[in-house]
């Protein structure tokens, strides 16, 4: 495993504002009648800790074309510079339209590359923008600005239409050249704005031209939270895509935001997209509107959910759930005036989202039962969802309760996750695959790929547009394949396969058996097998021989030692029940300066117990992700933050 630099992270979080991969293409320039002058040596600082380190870019012009280095000085003997590497980096995609410059930069740090973009305006001797990262599954961006220290007299850049060609002219006041095109500036584009609060409740504004928000609730319903209902939802906007809205937070009206399909081409079908985001952010542009012109192409509608958050006051596995389950019947309540085929409604959950899809599955059946009031607008309208899509997910309810029981009307799954570099997702992935599987339920699909890892994880390969060339980046077009052998490609009103199968399977008797869905086989008059021979008690409850160890098991007061560049990070650890919860808190120590620790998202899962430590830097989130197994009289315990690697240490019982 590769050793977290933890005693240099925090600073390369302020630092490495990543987000774009590395490529070869040229440097290019664009953008008529504008002149300008990026050549020279051009310095800022980043702070961090109440101490600042410099950083230098030097641009040139070569060859006829922009191009650069990239350096960060040692100061005081300081050895942090080495670390990033001290030697000059080349800049790459270098990028100059009009007064506005970008480029890369990749750093390496242990044995990771982090690939930062630098995007401004030039304004005489000052460069003004912002750089962006992708870090802990979350796009993180900051205030850039750079001054000239080393001027060049004389010379500018003028970029001319179809010239890519750098040329060097008398250099021009950036605001007069401005003013000079202005008459080629295009009207500014459709930017989506989450509106203001008012003395009533909050109205959902849409995120994407054209899309249709509805709240899910009526404005007095007992299930939304009316001490905070007024309050505006807060959106972050990308400064790098014009536009994008890249995640959503402060949702106390949930609400659906639909996209219909082309009328000639509109099969009836909905796909209701749940973004993840770990409960804390709604990540509605990568795993939401990224697919709307996707499924459009085939003729599918969109509904993007926008359920309650953790981090709002808001419990998962109830509230959520219930936006989910609630989101369904709402569609379906409209299918006729929406052209949607209400027998083809159905619910794609990613990471945290999968955490609401997978529920509504084996959920709706008690939900129809306790929401039949007849003061209900929506009342006997079903909230079963035709399909379920199944995306890198987190726990699943058989992942909680193995004997959770399915409903034989259990729709069909479309799961995929990656392996190795995306393991417990993967297991969670296999978890509801099996539950399924023991149960019969038809057309229940798996994909695990062998390459790949969670979004946010060394690199985003489970979106659309972050697939670096592999497998798992194409998952999308399994899905519709399945999607279109089950019939939800097909003139809208006809007869679905899934529909016909589930039909089939519902005429069948119920097979014999215990577990999940009773879907064993029958014995046919064969005699019982024999119980395979127990353990003995002293094994049953070792991680390592991959049984379930007992909550029991981790209760106590544990001490453990990280190692890391900077030296040794020390943790007394608490574990213990507190009203029928599990709670994790730790005093950490770090050259000699202790520090308080309250742990979130505790979960006991077969053999391990997880949980999540979130740290603030400068703005920047960070969250660092802990798991720990029994080991005898000890605790195994790996950490990890993103693409940072993992390490691992053993805790030891404290003394008494």
């Amino acid at each position: 495993m590769t050793c977290l630099r933890f005693g240099f992270l925090f600073a390369l979080v302020l630092t490495t504002q990543v987000a774009h991969c590395q490529s070869d293409r040229p440097s290019s320039v664009s953008g008529a009648n504008i002149s300008v002058n990026p050549i020279g040596l051009w310095e800022w600082e980043s702070g961090f800790g109440g101490r600042t380190r410099q950083q230098q870019i030097r641009l040139t012009a070569e060859t006829g074309q922009l191009a650069g280095t990239y350096e960060s000085p040692q100061r005081g003997g300081s050895q942090r510079s080495s670390r990033f590497g001290a030697e000059p980096t080349p800049l790459s995609n270098i990028v100059l339209e009009g007064d506005k410059i970008s480029f890369d930069v990749t750093r390496k740090f242990g044995d990771n590359d982090f690939t930062t973009n630098y995007a401004g305006v030039i304004s005489g001797d000052e460069i003004a923008g912002v750089t962006v990262t992708l870090f802990g599954g979350q796009t993180r961006e900051s205030p850039w600005m750079a001054k000239r220290i080393v001027e060049v007299s004389g010379v500018a850049i003028e970029a001319q239409e179809g010239d890519a060609q750098v040329k060097l002219a008398p250099p021009q006041n950036v605001e007069t050249a401005l003013a000079a095109k202005s008459d080629d500036i295009p009207p500014p584009m459709w930017l989506p704005d989450p509106g203001q609060a008012t003395e009533s409740a909050y109205s959902p504004r849409a995120i994407l031209p054209g899309g249709i928000v509805m709240p899910l609730y009526p404005e007095n319903s007992p299930y939304l939270n009316h001490e905070r209902i007024k309050e505006p939802e807060t959106f972050n906007v990308s400064t790098s895509v014009h536009g994008r809205v890249n995640s959503i937070v402060n949702i106390h009206n949930p609400s659906i935001e639909i996209h219909f399909a082309s009328g000639n081409m509109n099969t009836g079908s909905v796909v209701i997209l749940a973004a993840g985001g770990g409960h804390r952010t709604l990540n509605v542009g990568s795993e939401s509107a990224d697919f709307v012109p996707f499924f459009y192409n085939y003729g599918v509608n969109t509904v993007i959910l926008r359920n309650r958050l953790r981090s709002d006051g808001y419990e998962p596995t109830t509230d959520a759930v219930r936006d989910a389950l609630q989101a369904i019947r709402l569609v379906r309540k409209h299918a006729e005036e929406w052209k949607i085929d209400p027998h083809r409604i159905g619910i794609m959950g990613f990471s945290a989202g999968a955490e609401l899809s997978a529920p509504t599955a084996i959920q709706f059946e008690k939900f129809d039962r306790d929401n039949n009031d007849p003061s209900d607008p929506l009342a006997g309208i079903t909230s079963r969802p035709d399909f379920v899509g199944i995306i890198y997910p987190g726990p699943t309810p058989f992942t909680r309760e193995p004997e959770t029981e399915i409903p034989r009307k259990a729709p069909p799954a479309f799961i995929t996750c990656a392996g190795a570099g995306d393991q417990v997702h993967a297991i969670w992935a296999v978890d509801y695959f099996s539950a399924m599987l023991k149960a019969r339920i038809p057309n229940v699909e798996l994909h695990i790929y062998g390459n790949g890892y969670h979004p946010g994880d060394r690199g985003s390969t489970g979106g659309l547009t972050h697939r670096n060339g592999i497998p798992f980046g194409t998952w999308h077009h399994r899905f519709i394949e399945w999607f279109d052998d089950l019939g939800f490609l097909t003139e809208p009103g006809s007869e679905t396969k899934a529909a016909r199968d589930i039909e089939e399977f519902l005429s069948q008797p119920p097979r014999a058996g215990r577990g999940p869905g009773r879907g064993q086989r029958p014995n046919r008059g064969n005699p019982a097998p024999a119980e395979p021979p127990q353990p003995p008690a002293s094994e049953s409850t070792s991680a390592s021989d991959g049984r379930a160890a007992s909550m029991k098991s981790f209760l106590g007061h544990w001490n453990v030692v990280f190692e890391t560049q900077v030296g040794q990070q020390k943790y007394d650890f608490v574990i213990e029940t507190k009203e029928a919860s599990v709670n994790v808190s730790a005093t950490a120590v770090m050259r000699e300066q202790p520090r308080e620790v309250n742990f979130v998202d505790v979960e006991h899962v077969d053999d391990a117990l997880t949980f999540a430590e979130i740290l603030s830097f400068g703005g920047n989130e960070i969250r660092i992700e802990y798991s720990a197994t029994v080991n005898g009289n000890n605790l195994d315990i790996v950490r990890k933050v993103g693409q940072f690697g993992s390490q691992t240490a053993t805790a030891t019982p404290a003394p008494k």
